[in-house]
């Protein structure tokens, strides 16, 4: 076993990259207690970078998610106290902080491109387009919302003569009192969109796979 040591805090959570080339190796990011995020090279347990809210007049506060994109050289994590940060992976520059959550706990992160969906305690799912800076709010939760996954578009069993796919671009989100909801992702940029198409209950939910 690989020790990885630096954190002065309980960790609380980490994001392994999710695919690496061979000559590559993988990185992992972590976000601790201690109000810091740790970039990681997996294979020699070297810490690259500490990521870290030097703004003036910011309490810490803990990292609660994490996600990260070697591909596009970026990190996001985000805090208990509802703010979640857009970094630079190779120099730790914070790019851009955003508060869309009205200071309520990020529980989930997801990073694919210029896409960032976010799970909160506010009892929302919110997408942000980094390109265009514009944040989409997806809502019906009865409670906070504790997982949460993005999934691509996914072409028709078969192709279809139609062309279109079997499973548009989709979020499913789980709750604290049990709630499953899925949505369509709209990327028009018009109103928030608010798609609920499925419900399904079995008490609290700390984790969803797709």
């Amino acid at each position: 076993p690989r020790l990885f040591e630096g954190h002065k805090g309980a960790v609380l959570c980490i994001k392994l990259e999710r695919s690496v080339t061979t000559t590559q190796a993988p990185h992992m990011a972590t976000g601790s207690e201690d109000a810091t995020v740790r970039i990681w090279n997996v294979q020699s347990a070297e810490c690259l970078q500490v990521l870290k809210d030097k703004r003036q007049g910011q309490l810490p506060s803990p990292v609660m998610a994490v996600d990260l994109s070697p591909a596009t050289d970026r990190v996001v994590s985000g805090t208990r106290h509802g703010v979640f940060f857009l970094w630079t992976m190779s120099t730790g520059e914070m790019l851009q902080h955003y508060t869309p959550h009205q200071g309520m706990t990020i529980n989930v992160l997801q990073l694919d491109g210029d896409i960032v969906m976010s799970a909160s305690n506010d009892r929302s799912v919110r997408i942000l387009d980094v390109a265009n800076n514009r944040f989409r709010l997806y809502q019906g939760h009865e409670s906070l919302v504790n997982c949460a996954v993005r999934v691509d578009a996914r072409p028709g069993r078969g192709g279809g003569a139609s062309g279109e796919p079997s499973l548009p671009e989709t979020i499913v989100s789980g709750s604290n009192i049990g709630e499953i909801f899925t949505f369509t992702v709209d990327r028009h940029p018009s109103n928030d969109a608010i798609d609920r198409r499925g419900y399904f209950s079995g008490g609290k939910q700390k984790g969803l796979a797709f």
